[in-house]
């Protein structure tokens, strides 16, 4: 179902940029993510305080965001 939105590897939106950054302040945290999952990755559509696009499934839990 995810793939048929089409919305993995798309660029930038800034609704999504500011939804994270609302997220971030609201929860007075350094890091906030949109994020999709998909059988192989993590994809991060917006993200706030990672350099990191992307994190594969199964480091998930062991990467540093």
């Amino acid at each position: 179902m995810l793939h048929s939105l089409e919305i993995m590897d798309t660029p930038s939106d800034e609704l999504f940029n500011d939804i994270t950054k609302v997220a971030a302040s609201l929860t007075k945290s350094g890091t906030a993510c949109i994020t999709f999952i998909d059988e192989e990755r993590v994809w991060f559509k917006s993200r706030v305080g990672s350099a990191r696009a992307e994190v594969a499934r199964c480091d998930l839990f062991f990467a540093s965001l």
